[in-house]
């Protein structure tokens, strides 16, 4: 579980740093990363701060806000 700042309302939402550590052992610059339960955006976050594209799918629209709001 992730907590602080980052801590939104989602029951399963991972920490930014774990994401991260993902991203960085198995993303190459120029991949592009697909999450398919993005929830409430960290996926889509952490890679916009590496520069790789990502895909999302979420089916919450509450969730779906609150990515799109994380994202700017």
């Amino acid at each position: 579980m992730c907590g602080g700042k980052e801590r939104l309302d989602h029951p399963t939402q991972k920490p930014e740093w774990l994401i991260e550590r993902l991203l960085d052992r198995h993303a190459l610059l120029g991949m592009s990363v697909l999450d398919p339960f993005a929830g409430v955006g960290t996926v889509s976050l952490c890679c916009k701060r590496r520069g790789l594209s990502s895909a999302a799918i979420e089916i919450d629209p509450h969730y779906f806000d609150q990515a799109r709001a994380r994202l700017g």
